[in-house]
């Protein structure tokens, strides 16, 4: 049972971060000016996906050596 409670907590808690996010972003958007800025510096970033890497070449994980615990089964 108390696992049980654990994983609602947890799945509520997700949930309303998520919801606390959107609307975030909501919010921004409505500001034109906070909106583009937010645009140019993504745009920004993208020029760097693949700086210094050929064409070719994968992009790999960050954290592609280290071990990730396995996830829990959804019931």
């Amino acid at each position: 049972m108390q696992a049980l409670l654990e994983e609602a907590i947890e799945t509520l808690r997700r949930k309303r971060f998520l919801e606390q996010v959107n609307a975030a972003y909501a919010s921004l958007r409505r500001d034109v000016k906070a909106w583009e800025a937010v645009e140019r510096e993504r745009r920004e970033w993208d020029q760097t996906l693949l700086d210094g890497l050929a064409v070719h070449e994968p992009r790999g994980r960050y954290d592609a050596g280290a071990k990730r615990a396995p996830r829990r089964k959804r019931t």
